[in-house]
C-alpha cells in the first residue's frame, strides 16, 4: 500500500479513480453477498486509488469496515483460491456482458484492456491455503528494500505502541517517496518477515546523528523475541559510527515501548514536549 503522489495525468487519475470507485462498489455488494468475494476488490479500490486520489485512500484504508478487510489481507498477505476464482468469474462476465452491450471498438478495447489488468493482479495475489495463517516458524531477517516501503507504511499504522494513523504520516512528511529518499542517503533498516512473506516488524537507523528512527512490530507477534533483534541489528550498524545512539518516544513509564527500550540498556535523559529522550552508549 502506498502513499505516493497521486499520478500527474488528469485522464489517467480520473481513470484510475473511476475504476477504483467501480470496485469499491463491488466490495461492497460482496459483504451482502456471501458468493461475492469482497478483499479482491478493495484491494483493487486501494491499487487504483493510491495512485490517484490520496483522500480516496486514506478514507479507504481507515473505514471502520473496508479497512478491515485490507488489514486481513495484510496480516496473511494471501486470499483463498475460491475468491480468486469468483472475483476472475465475475469480473469477466461483467466486463463480457458490457462489451456486448457497449458499442464502438475502442470503448471495447479499453474495457478489455481493464479486464486484463485486473485480472493480472487478482492472479498475483498470493493463495492462501485451507488452514494456513500467518505464525513464528520460518521467520527471516533481511535489509530493507525501497520495494517494502508501502507494506512498512501500513505496518506503522497497525501497531498498539506509539500509534500512527495514515493520515498522521502524511502530516508529518513520512511517505512512500520520502523514505525511499531516506534509504538512498543515509537511513539503513531491518525487516522480519513470516513464511508467507507478511512483514511482521521493521526497524530503521539514521547513521548521520545515531537516531534510532524507527521499531514497529504487529501486535499479534509481540513478545516473541522479534523488536529485540531488529533493534539490535539496527544498533550493531549504527555504533559503527556512533559511540552514543539516541530516540525518542512518548513519555509513559507505563508504556511497554517505554520498559522495552529501558530493558535493552537505553536510559532516559530528560523530557521534551510530553516526549522521553532515551541514548544508549557503545559497550
Amino acid at each position: 500500500m502506498k502513499l505516493p503522489n497521486p499520478t500527474g495525468s488528469p485522464a489517467k487519475k480520473y481513470l484510475l479513480i473511476a475504476a477504483g470507485l467501480v470496485s469499491l462498489g463491488l466490495g461492497v455488494i460482496g459483504i451482502f453477498l456471501p458468493l461475492l468475494p469482497t478483499t479482491p476488490f478493495l484491494l483493487l479500490s486501494a491499487f487504483c486509488f493510491i495512485r490517484s486520489s490520496q483522500r480516496l485512500y486514506l478514507w479507504l484504508v481507515n473505514h471502520r469496515i473496508f479497512g478491515a478487510y485490507i488489514h486481513d489481507y495484510l496480516k496473511y498477505r494471501a486470499v483463498p483460491r475460491k475468491t480468486k476464482i469468483f472475483a476472475l468469474a465475475l469480473l469477466w462476465g461483467t466486463i463480457s456482458l458490457s462489451i456486448f452491450l457497449i458499442p464502438g471498438l475502442i470503448v471495447r478495447i479499453i474495457l478489455a484492456a481493464v479486464a486484463l489488468g485486473v485480472s493480472l493482479h487478482i492472479l498475483s495475489l498470493k493463495t492462501r491455503r485451507p488452514g494456513e495463517e500467518g505464525g513464528l516458524a520460518g521467520l527471516a531477517f533481511r535489509e530493507i528494500e525501497p520495494r517494502d516501503i508501502p507494506e512498512l507504511l501500513v505496518l506503522r499504522t497497525l501497531v498498539k505502541q506509539n500509534r500512527l494513523s495514515a493520515e498522521d504520516l502524511v502530516k508529518m512528511g513520512i511517505t512512500e517517496e520520502t523514505v525511499a529518499a531516506k534509504l538512498e542517503a543515509a537511513y539503513k533498516g531491518w525487516l522480519c518477515e513470516n513464511q508467507n512473506g507478511l512483514i511482521v516488524g521493521f526497524s530503521m537507523g539514521n547513521q548521520d546523528d545515531g537516531e534510532m528512527w524507527v521499531i514497529a512490530v504487529l501486535p499479534e507477534f509481540e513478545g516473541q523475541g522479534i523488536g529485540r533483534k531488529l533493534m539490535l541489528l539496527v544498533q550493531d550498524w549504527l555504533f559503527q559510527s556512533h559511540d552514543e545512539l539516541w530516540l525518542t518516544t512518548e513519555h509513559d513509564p507505563g508504556n511497554r515501548a517505554y520498559g522495552f527500550y529501558q530493558s535493552l540498556g537505553w536510559r532516559e535523559t530528560g523530557v521534551e514536549k510530553d516526549h522521553s529522550r532515551f541514548v544508549l552508549r557503545k559497550p
